[in-house]
């Protein structure tokens, strides 16, 4: 008997069951191609599924509803390009260092969330930089985590060591250079300290050509800034319907519209793409009950995978998290020529928001089916792993067991 562990994939013809913790192939054909694939290896790191299927002389079948939506087939290959292999020479950091910019008094959990959820989808090294009320409560949340207590808040400022806005974002800027994407917003609040190093943080950030992720609070420092993102591709912008509706009052009040007008241009899509446009190529990430994709340069992508009807707090922050893995991933994949697709900048951004959002809806599905009511974030963050196995499975050479 031939075995592979830790594979969730269903090759066509081929069952994969479970009856401990390692998954078995009940038929020989191909075995010995594929057990041939794994022994020669030398380059000592992971084989994808797709490969794996290659030389086994098989081809993959894929659930209705595991398929990356048919309207968007040619993107397929793409996006299961995206994941690095996981090789023995890798070197810590290799598979992504995400920093995440958020955190206060009042809100810990909101970059704890973005930055496991980083953690759990593959991510090598999280940062989190929030301000230093936050810190301690955070380093207790998990020891896996970075924490930078630099942001200042107005209840410190009298302090004698305390430290202005400018110094606050030169310390958080001396950590660019080791970080591959930037999320912006998880927990943030709104005190005028950390909300002035924060718009200071991401003026350096788009400086030094870092790619960011604003979300939640970060997108209301936006809202009073619009020129601080517009132009900058390398954003990304990930608002709910709330934020959505305040992002295009924003957006509209530049246009010359009354700032309480929504000034709907057609299709959802259409508005969204509109907006991408003002904003000269900002990709914007509507969620929601069918989540939209757009970037004024490429065709809008809708991911309405099935997710779960709970609306629990952190769901947005695990969303920010991953999208920044998937960005890191799509950066590393365009540099290595992996994926050809990908050259056109206007779709990394774009096709890593849309992974992203298939993986943490399938995660969402999977922990409501097992909570329901119960759900919560910390639920979805435990199922981001699997469903990471599920949709971009790893076959390792020593996961081989000699025939019997």
């Amino acid at each position: 008997m031939f075995s592979l562990h830790t594979a969730t994939r269903t090759f066509s013809g081929y069952v994969f069951i479970r009856p401990t913790s390692t998954l078995l192939i009940s038929k020989n054909k191909g075995l010995s191609a594929g057990r041939a694939l794994l022994k020669s290896s030398t380059r000592k790191c992971s084989v994808s599924h797709t490969e794996m299927a290659s030389h086994m002389g098989l081809s993959l079948s894929w659930k209705k509803e595991d398929i990356w939506s048919g309207r968007y087939e040619d993107l397929k290959d793409a996006v299961e390009s995206l994941p690095p292999f996981q090789s023995y020479d890798d070197s810590k950091g290799s598979s992504g260092k995400i920093g995440v910019v958020g955190g206060c008094l009042e809100y810990t959990g909101a970059p704890y969330f973005a930055a496991m959820s980083a953690m759990r989808v593959g991510a090598d090294l999280a940062h989190v930089f929030c301000a230093l009320s936050a810190g301690p409560v955070i380093k207790a949340l998990s020891p896996e985590l970075i924490v930078h207590p630099y942001l200042p808040e107005a209840a410190n400022m009298k302090a004698k060591d305390a430290v202005t806005t400018l110094e606050a974002a030169d310390m958080v800027e001396a950590w660019f250079s080791r970080l591959d994407v930037l999320v912006v917003g998880p927990g943030l609040g709104r005190d005028p300290f950390v909300l002035a190093t924060v718009t200071e943080i991401i003026a350096r950030a788009r400086k030094a050509g870092l790619p960011l992720i604003i979300d939640a609070d970060g997108l209301y420092i936006v809202n009073q800034n619009l020129k601080l993102i517009k132009g900058y591709t390398s954003c990304i912008l990930t608002p709910n319907a709330n934020e959505f509706v305040r992002l295009q009052r924003a957006v509209n009040l530049c246009r010359g519209y009354a700032g309480a007008d929504i000034n709907e241009v057609g299709t959802p899509a259409e508005t969204v793409q509109a907006m991408s446009a003002h904003l000269e190529g900002v990709t914007i990430v509507r969620k929601g009950k069918r989540d939209l994709v757009v970037n004024s340069g490429c065709t809008p992508l809708v991911v309405d995978w099935e997710g779960c009807p709970r609306r629990v707090g952190g769901q947005g922050d695990i969303l920010a998290g991953t999208v920044a893995v998937f960005w890191a991933w799509t950066r590393a994949a365009v540099k290595a020529g992996r994926v050809p697709l990908l050259r056109t900048p206007d779709m990394q951004p774009a096709i890593s928001a849309y992974a992203a959002c298939a993986v943490v809806r399938r995660a969402q599905m999977y922990a409501f089916e097992k909570h329901r009511r119960a759900m919560g974030a910390g639920d979805v963050i435990a199922e981001l792993g699997p469903v990471m196995q599920e949709v971009f499975p790893l076959y390792l050479p020593q996961e081989l067991i000699e025939e019997e």
